[in-house]
């Protein structure tokens, strides 16, 4: 696969552009253009990584079988598949995962919902190959990774996953890993993994621009909050206090729908403004932070530069996720602000080195309390 063109990416790392993706999917066609051509390249790499199996016998005599993807001796008859016990173990569509590799490693990033139609495939299916390929990349972020509390991503989690309490909001499911990682003496358990980020991040206001030299580099905490509510959420946000409060309690205070509470509540907490506690109690989070100043963030600049930068790339280009997935997103993110690590085959090459991964291990995988975000930043 050739090196990383900049043509398909402004100087300034401006989120993909529907010509950026045209012009990247165009070439990779020229190179690519069938199912075949992309395993003959699959199988070059395999080979060139010297973990591809041969026939257990010394006779080099061999035909290839079933459009090429397998070899058979012409001595002991024994077949071997190429790409058996590799990353691409069973593929069906070769092309669909050369070409997401392809356009992870010319830096643009693209949901399941663009990449099917590119690709020809259902959206399930692209977004299995985007998990995969990132739980790969994932596996590469070491110790220099900054470790953050994954409650400070809360503003992008609005999708629900397996892991999401019934009849609940998709945040719940970052309160049920909070009341998992309490330990018998009310302590946060991992305290001691490495430099954490603990600064519970939904208080900030991350700009929806998408170019990533102003939105991406800036964040600031609303000067008055007020200015920015509809008539209900004004309501919602006067009647909240310091002190947690339950949805019943609140019903009785305001004069509205249940549903319309809920749909004000859920508002609040995506603003920063209100912030959801076990038991469906609320709190007003400015309030508290004023009660208790400890809460205030104690994160560097650069740590809260680092997760501003990752929400509004999450929400440029897939608007929003589940927590379930936080790591395979935070993953991507790397691939896409590291220019250096992640280009010139080193995505296929990774994959190679880290063997296969079943669905199983995607339906299984859960990200972490503390999730790994990339260490480096985008922007003066």
């Amino acid at each position: 696969m050739s090196s990383i063109t900049s043509k398909f990416t402004s100087e300034n790392g401006v989120p993909v552009t529907e010509e950026a993706i045209r012009a990247c999917w165009s070439e990779f066609n020229e190179l690519f253009p069938k199912d075949k051509d992309c395993l003959e390249e699959l199988y070059k790499r395999i080979d060139a990584s010297g973990i591809s199996k041969r026939p257990c016998c010394p006779n080099t005599n061999v035909q290839e079988q079933d459009g090429g993807r397998a070899i058979k001796c012409s001595s002991c008859g024994k077949k071997t598949w190429l790409t058996a016990g590799t990353f691409f173990h069973r593929i069906k569509r070769p092309k669909a995962w050369l070409g997401a590799i392809w356009f992870i490693e010319h830096g643009l990033i693209l949901s399941s919902s663009r990449f099917h139609k590119l690709a020809g495939i259902a959206q399930s299916s692209a977004l299995q190959v985007f998990k995969k390929i990132t739980m790969v990349i994932q596996s590469h972020m070491d110790e220099e990774a900054l470790s953050i509390d994954s409650s400070c991503f809360c503003p992008v989690f609005c999708k629900r996953s397996r892991e999401t309490p019934a009849r609940e909001h998709p945040c719940a499911e970052q309160e049920e890993i909070e009341k998992q990682c309490v330990g018998p003496n009310g302590k946060a358990l991992g305290d001691q993994d490495g430099p954490r980020a603990s600064a519970d991040c939904r208080d900030l206001v991350v700009p929806e621009d998408s170019s990533r030299d102003k939105s991406m580099d800036s964040m600031s905490i609303a000067p008055d909050p007020k200015e920015e509510l509809s008539g209900y959420e004004l309501d919602v946000y006067e009647a909240l206090s310091a002190e947690p409060t339950c949805v019943d309690v609140l019903h009785g205070r305001i004069s509205m729908s249940i549903d319309q509470l809920l749909v004000a509540l859920t508002m609040l907490e995506l603003a920063g403004l209100a912030k959801r506690l076990p038991g469906n109690r609320y709190i007003s989070w400015q309030l508290q932070c004023k009660a208790a100043p400890s809460l205030q963030s104690s994160t560097t600049a650069t740590t809260t530069k680092i997760i501003a930068n990752c929400v509004n790339f999450i929400r440029c280009n897939f608007h929003g996720i589940s927590r379930k997935y936080l790591q395979s997103y935070l993953a991507a993110y790397w691939c896409w602000v590291d220019e250096v690590r992640w280009r010139c085959s080193s995505v296929i090459r990774a994959c190679l080195e880290f063997g296969p991964v079943s669905n199983r291990d995607i339906l299984q995988y859960v990200s972490p309390a503390l999730v790994k975000a990339a260490s480096c930043t985008v922007g003066p």
